[in-house]
């Protein structure tokens, strides 16, 4: 089975020893504004600032990522200085963290994500001892615990008490790698319609 997965290329920085944030450590989410940004901040216990949410991520399909693609060499995913430009500026405009110096990190990083944005779990679709669980994007650290007790249920048991049929490896049916599956057919874990998650730059 091939799982229609792409990689989402997306810029970070981290802000070196911010006295700011020894004082008075906060996380802030933001929304969307003129630079293209909607930064996301966390401080850090070492007094560094972890700042993602630069925009402008690059979409990266499977042949990009093979052997001969651009971004085939780990050492090759590099942030995109335009985007750490914008974040600085977006940054000033809040606060006069962002007129530090140059970040001490510019990074950049590969999302896994799948055509609705929705991990895949469960069984893979014809072969009966075969499972997986990846696509998660962003929230891979965090869906972890909840990823491992559903899977860990479902090969265990031979069922999850939790409803997986959201995730099921076999959704995209015959949608080729790369292809997106249209709006209107997306859909949230609990049903409701939602925003594509993988569309968060």
């Amino acid at each position: 089975m091939r799982l229609p997965m792409t990689g989402i290329k997306s810029t970070s920085v981290i802000l070196g020893d911010v006295d700011a944030m020894r004082k008075e450590p906060f996380a802030a989410f933001c929304g969307r504004d003129a630079w293209g940004c909607h930064l996301e901040l966390y401080p850090r216990p070492d007094g560094s600032l972890y700042i993602c949410g630069c925009g402008g991520s690059d979409e990266v399909d499977n042949d990009r990522m093979r052997e001969g693609g651009d971004c085939y060499d780990p050492d090759s995913i590099a942030a995109d200085p335009a985007r750490v430009a914008a974040a600085r500026q977006s940054l000033a405009d809040m606060s006069s963290i962002g007129r530090l110096d140059v970040p001490a990190v510019e990074q950049a990083c590969m999302r896994p994500s799948t055509p609705d944005g929705l991990p895949v779990m469960g069984r893979v679709p014809g072969a009966p001892n075969a499972f997986v669980t990846a696509g998660h994007n962003c929230w891979g650290i965090l869906w972890a615990p909840i990823s491992g007790k559903a899977m860990s249920e479902l090969i265990l048991t031979g069922e999850s008490s939790l409803n997986l049929s959201r995730f099921e490896p076999g959704r995209f049916g015959t949608l080729a790698v790369g292809e997106k599956r249209p709006r209107e057919e997306m859909t949230s874990p609990s049903g409701s319609s939602a925003e594509n998650p993988k569309r968060r730059e």
